[in-house]
């Protein structure tokens, strides 16, 4: 294996754990990270898409980019 896809297929775990992490309990993470949390469930929601949902999307692309050997370096 290359070493462009084990930093893509690293980059993209570290990714999807992220985005799992967020989109299970964004609130602890939240203050964790910050020192405060969202007060409203729109806040919470939006925790959860922006930090759960985008990261999490951005690691299946990679993981599929580290899939194709033509493509890796793209990821």
């Amino acid at each position: 294996m290359k070493i462009e896809t084990v930093v893509v297929r690293i980059n993209a775990l570290v990714f999807v754990l992220y985005g799992i992490a967020f989109i299970v309990s964004p609130e602890p993470l939240s203050r964790w990270a910050t020192g405060t949390a969202p007060d409203m469930a729109a806040g919470v929601t939006d925790l959860r898409a922006t930090y759960g949902g985008m990261p999490l999307a951005v690691g299946v692309l990679l993981f599929l980019l580290a899939s194709v050997p033509v493509i890796v370096r793209t990821g």
